[in-house]
């Protein structure tokens, strides 16, 4: 049975869930290609997923946003396996907590400004 973008989002968003993650699909007006989940971890990572259906690839404006994103230090990635999100997440999770450091300022990307 093929696993479609929703299937595998939803297994992983109760993954993640389950871990103590919060996992919130944000909708920005006006704006295609945001990726699919911001997921905010326990020890203080955030991270983006892109789900697609095993074998798709992102759209022209999914693109330009994961470029944007990394360009700016944010970890983003795109998954179309669950095993693969999982490992991801798992990952991040064994990081030392960021604690404070979080809260840092940093400049952003020329093209984030807007």
């Amino acid at each position: 049975m093929a696993t479609s973008e929703v299937q595998l989002e939803f297994a992983f968003v109760k993954y993640a869930r389950s871990l103590g993650c919060l996992c919130v699909k944000l909708v920005i007006l006006n704006q295609r290609g945001w990726p699919d989940r911001t997921i905010f971890t326990p020890n203080g990572y955030t991270l983006l997923i892109e789900f697609k259906k095993p074998g798709g690839t992102v759209s022209q404006q999914q693109d330009r946003w994961i470029t944007l994103l990394k360009a700016n230090g944010i970890e983003c990635h795109v998954c179309d396996d669950i095993e693969d999100a999982r490992r991801i997440l798992k990952d991040v999770i064994k990081r030392e907590p960021l604690g404070d450091r979080h809260h840092e300022r940093r400049e952003c990307h020329p093209d984030a400004r807007g």
